[in-house]
């Protein structure tokens, strides 16, 4: 959990700029554009980032932690990804703060946490403690977003593209599930250290590229 936390660091950085950015685009005519390109790219720099600490979850946890706790990089994921879901939480009731509307926002965490402890409720005899509680928290903090999302759509409607916003998250979620079945078959080494490294290094190039052209599709584009 404290390594899955590490992500929380830059998340939790721009999510303490969002709001008073949020408002003070609503003079721009363009701003509604501007929130819905600014998730998408929250978005999909998030989940490669928890995808690029996935990819190296052995060697945080040889460095972090004893050999008890090797077994804990199947549920990296889980809890990486739980943590992006918590930011686009934040994220997702922009409309209704914008519109004055707190009480989606209050029924959405409701809605979470009643789904967690079900979940928790469920999961944990059948799968054990951390593997059912780790999938119960993804489950649950993924879908406040969702309904919030849906909500404040109603409160205050913003032209987010879901589909690109789901695959953004679902695409490297799953690349981390394999990465972590994959890699526990290795032992770990300078080798193959320095290759996942280059591998990083050429998702960081792609994903830079992308920032660029989803950048100038929606804004350049508005602006023109």
């Amino acid at each position: 959990n404290t390594i899955a936390s590490i992500v929380l660091l830059p998340i939790s950085g721009f999510l303490f700029a969002w709001p008073p950015y949020v408002f003070s685009l609503l003079n721009n005519p363009k701003h509604k554009r501007i929130i819905s390109t600014i998730v998408e790219l929250f978005t999909l720099n998030a989940a490669v980032i928890c995808l690029i600490f996935s990819a190296f979850a052995s060697e945080a946890l040889a460095l972090f932690a004893n050999e008890k706790y090797f077994a804990a990089i199947q549920v990296i994921p889980f809890l990486l990804f739980s943590n992006l879901s918590m930011g686009l939480y934040q994220l997702s009731g922009i409309g209704s703060a914008i519109a004055k509307k707190t009480k989606p926002v209050m029924w959405a965490t409701l809605f979470g946490a009643l789904l967690n402890v079900v979940l928790n409720f469920i999961l944990i005899p059948m799968w054990g403690g951390v593997y059912g509680a780790s999938f119960a928290t993804l489950i649950s903090y993924s879908a406040i977003p969702l309904v919030l999302f849906r909500i404040s759509q109603k409160n205050y409607p913003i032209p987010f593209n879901f589909i690109k916003i789901i695959l953004y998250y679902l695409f490297p979620f799953t690349l981390s599930l394999l990465c972590n079945v994959y890699f526990e078959n290795f032992e770990l080494s300078i080798s193959f250290f320095v290759i996942k490294l280059i591998g990083s290094f050429l998702v960081l190039g792609a994903l830079i590229f992308l920032n660029i052209r989803i950048y100038k599709k929606n804004i350049n584009k508005e602006e023109a």
